[in-house]
């Protein structure tokens, strides 16, 4: 409990001064922040993409399973 207006100043100007300092600390972590959402992001949609893709061949497996193919199938003739 404050017990004098000095005390009550003094307080006042410690807690702007720790406001301050948090508001840099905040302000230097953000673009550091914006960078790791983006890498999430990149992430996300590669994991989704392999996902996909697992899925078709798996497919592909099912529907074909016994079948020998020809490894040159995989390409289209000209």
């Amino acid at each position: 409990m404050v017990r004098s207006r000095t005390e009550a100043a003094a307080e006042l100007i410690r807690l702007e001064h720790e406001r301050d300092r948090l508001t840099q600390a905040l302000a230097s972590l953000e673009p550091r922040r914006e960078q790791a959402r983006e890498r999430l992001k990149r992430i996300d949609e590669r994991a989704r993409q392999l996902l996909a893709m697992l899925e078709v061949t798996k497919a592909d497996d099912d529907a074909f399973d016994g079948v020998v193919r020809s490894p040159l199938s995989r390409f289209p003739k000209e």
